[in-house]
Formats: structure tokens, C-alpha cells, sequence
């Protein structure tokens, strides 16, 4: 009867450990949902981070053509407790668009690129986010994000 009982309880704990992983609502990524329920339209504060930077990351990205005028979606996500200079940087080394200091929560919606870019895919383009302290905006680190830059007409 013992051993019954541990079974039993292992396995109800190994369901309850997993369940968040198996659940069907969980099945999608969250980027590619929407929740318009009255409890997740209330504002939430914003926890910053003390100890950590959160750098949003990217696969992909796409542009216009012979184009200088970009919509993007770069940002410093709102609970960092740092500034971002961010930078969009092609696989030879080539610096198309460069950030002032971002605060945290701010977007970069529209840039303008410093060059305009043939079409085509930039394999290994990357996407640098330096930090900064907001006290004395000194140097703390930076994150390198690789991805594929795809410009089309």
C-alpha cells in the first residue's frame, strides 16, 4: 500500500510540474496572442530590474528598398534600469542606424538609416544594445543579437 501511495504522488507531482508546459492555451507563443479579458486591461506596475538587463531579441527584421525612412521595433524594455544605445550593424561591419540614449520603456518606431540598402537579405546582421547606468550614464555591458535583415522594394 506503501509504495502505492508514493507512485501515486510522484505522479501527481510530475503532472502538476509539467502541466504548464503541455496546456493547450500555452500552445502558441506569446507574441502571437491576444487576451482582451477586463482583468489583463488593467495597468500593471512596472517591477524594474536591479540586478538584470533585459535585451529583446529579434530573428528578423525587415525594411523598404533604397529607402533612408524605417519602421522598426527596437526599444529598452520598461523594466531595465539602464539606457540602451542600440545599433543595427551589417555583417561587414557597416553601422546603418545608431540610437541616441534610449530610457527604458522608450520605442525607436521610426529611424532613419544612415544609408540607404539595396534589396536583398543580410544573413549575420546584427543587432548591439550597449547599457548604461542612469545615474552617470557610465558603461555597464552589452548584448550582440545576430538575425536576417530582409529589404524588399
Amino acid at each position: 500500500m506503501g509504495k502505492k501511495v508514493i507512485y501515486i504522488t510522484l505522479a501527481l507531482g510530475a503532472s502538476l510540474l509539467f502541466a504548464p508546459y503541455t496546456n493547450a492555451e500555452n500552445s502558441e507563443s506569446p507574441q502571437n496572442t491576444t487576451d482582451t479579458s477586463a482583468k489583463n486591461l488593467v495597468s500593471k506596475p512596472i517591477v524594474k530590474n536591479k540586478n538584470s538587463i533585459s535585451v529583446p531579441g529579434f530573428g528578423q527584421i525587415n525594411m523598404v528598398a533604397d529607402q533612408l525612412e524605417q519602421t522598426t521595433r527596437l526599444y529598452n524594455p520598461e523594466q531595465n534600469n539602464c539606457y540602451f544605445k542600440i545599433s543595427i550593424v551589417l555583417s561587414d561591419g557597416t553601422v546603418i542606424w545608431k540610437s541616441d540614449f534610449m530610457e527604458p520603456g522608450e520605442k525607436a518606431d521610426k529611424i532613419t538609416l544612415l544609408k540607404t540598402l539595396p534589396e536583398g537579405t543580410y544573413n549575420d546582421t546584427t543587432i548591439q544594445y550597449d547599457c548604461f547606468s542612469m545615474s552617470k550614464k557610465s558603461s555597464l555591458n552589452n548584448a550582440r543579437i545576430k538575425l536576417k535583415l530582409i529589404v524588399k522594394k
